[in-house]
């Protein structure tokens, strides 16, 4: 009996699906034990990129499915972001019929063979199962299609998948256009051959079936998009009358239904209009105390339609505890806990510390310490603007901004050191170092917890503060070593004494 593989589509026919969203399908799709998971190609190189690696650490068994545009820039880009998946496709989609062919496309007949060659051998170049797609077969001219089909397989495609993209044929006719198709291709008999029709007449599932009888080996099929034959329905199928045309699939059938509620439920599409009613379809409404138990959770969430794993569920649970203190929750509350717990992506940084200080005589100043991986980044903010400093560039060094610049503060013990380098006028430079004298056990005090000095705190504490004053503004004083208007108009207020 032969295995019909299922290539689901939902991701490549819904471009406003946010990040979560698409990680969740792809979830479902997996656990669904679809064949392979179409993507449509990266056009945003850095979130689609962070998109296909992501499902790439969290699809198991599934093949991920990248379509790759009508450039090598766009396999070059496919090839990135399938870098660390399990199992990777690289998918040539291209229009054969006359029509799309010029206004898609945009190339003539010649031209398009030439793209075709191009594309699918640098995809072969990068990896060992290429799949081309015929769009619009059914109305390309017969000859036509043949050499595109057999150039593709001459230049490294390992599957072929042909496209009733118009509903231009009948069931029957669409089992004799794949039979002729297997017949006719040298090389094709060899290579699984795939079908898509369009559901724009009520038919396609009926077109697969007919296609399979013929001897198609894999469908290209969507759990939301009506205009694609359906998922649940080719299942149910194959399922009935699988015995009797000699085929059968590899979908988790008894969980098929629950997952393909919750993958409409997240894309906020209706069911194919198969004439199955969906009698639950409908979000199940509960509401729960603080006395549930994890268990009792765990029983509501699967409600919901979500699998989650012991360390998910943990985060969840966690979660509505925290929340339960204050009000019962709901189904809907429930579900939007999940989503926002259990449904993240790994972190690109990781904070390890942040500090900020601010007073009355000190601009507000910002530290901010993040790792990623081995690698650490140092970030510091100020009020009227951003000033950064690298760790290699500096590594014994923490980075400190305050309201009239970027300033570099060394460690405690050097800090002290520096109360009598500062090249001020002479007048200032004596009254620093004056002040220095008594302060730098409190500057060291205020910077390093394992300092032993022990006095009058506030005192040096606020002696420590004049100093760092005076060191703030004594950048504004001239070349000719007068004082500027900012510390006169300090010293004629009292601020400095």
């Amino acid at each position: 009996m032969k295995k019909i593989e299922f290539s689901e589509t939902t991701l490549t026919s819904n471009a406003s699906f946010s990040f979560k969203e698409k990680i969740e399908i792809a979830r479902c799709l997996d656990r669904m034990r679809a064949d392979a998971i179409e993507i449509a190609p990266v056009e945003n190189e850095r979130t689609d990129t962070l998109f296909v690696r992501t499902a790439s650490a969290l699809v198991k068994n599934t093949t991920l499915s990248i379509g790759v545009g009508y450039t090598e820039e766009g396999v070059d880009l496919a090839r990135t972001a399938l870098e660390k998946a399990k199992k990777a496709r690289y998918r040539v989609e291209v229009p054969v019929s006359p029509i799309q062919m010029e206004f898609v496309f945009h190339k003539k007949p010649k031209a398009a063979l030439e793209a075709i060659a191009a594309l699918v051998s640098k995809c072969r170049s990068y990896g060992s199962d290429i799949e081309f797609v015929a769009v619009d077969a059914t109305r390309a001219e017969a000859e036509f299609l043949r050499e595109a089909i057999k150039c593709a397989i001459e230049s490294g495609a390992t599957r072929v998948c042909v496209c009733d993209s118009a509903a231009a044929l009948l069931p029957e006719d669409f089992a004799s256009f794949v039979s002729a198709l297997r017949a006719d291709v040298s090389g094709l008999s060899e290579i699984p051959l795939g079908v898509q029709a369009s559901g724009e007449l009520g038919m396609a599932e009926s077109s697969c079936v007919a296609a399979f009888r013929a001897g198609a080996d894999y469908v290209r099929a969507s759990v939301t998009d009506k205009k694609e034959p359906s998922v649940e329905m080719l299942s149910h199928i194959i399922g009935q009358k699988g015995d009797e045309i000699g085929v059968s699939s590899n979908l988790n059938t008894p969980e098929l239904t629950r997952l393909a509620k919750q993958i409409r439920r997240i894309a906020g599409g209706g069911a194919h209009d198969d004439g199955r009613a969906d009698r639950d379809e409908a979000q199940p409404e509960f509401t729960m105390t603080k006395n549930d138990t994890v268990s009792e959770v765990a029983r509501a969430v699967e409600r919901l339609g979500y699998d989650l794993s012991a360390e998910d569920l943990s985060k969840v649970y966690e979660e509505f505890s925290h929340t339960a203190e204050k009000k019962n929750i709901t189904s809907r509350e429930l579900d939007a806990i999940v989503a926002s717990v259990a449904m993240q992506c790994p972190p690109t940084y990781v904070l390890c510390s942040y500090v900020t200080n601010s007073g009355n005589v000190i601009s507000v100043r910002k530290h901010l310490d993040q790792s990623r991986g081995q690698h650490r980044r140092r970030h510091c903010n100020r009020a009227y603007g951003e000033g950064r400093r690298t760790q290699e560039q500096f590594p014994h060094r923490s980075y400190v901004c305050n309201g009239g610049g970027t300033s570099a503060r060394t460690s405690c013990r050097s800090r002290c050191s520096e109360g009598t380098s500062l090249k001020t006028n002479r007048e200032y430079r004596a009254r620093a170092a004056a002040l220095s004298s008594n302060a730098k056990q409190a500057n060291c005090q205020h910077l390093d917890p394992d300092c032993a000095y022990e006095g009058n705190r506030a005192t040096l504490e606020a002696k420590s503060r004049q100093i760092h004053y005076l060191r703030c503004r004594v950048r504004a004083i001239g070349a000719d070593g007068q004082l500027s208007v900012r510390i006169r108009k300090g010293i004629q207020q009292g601020e400095l004494t």
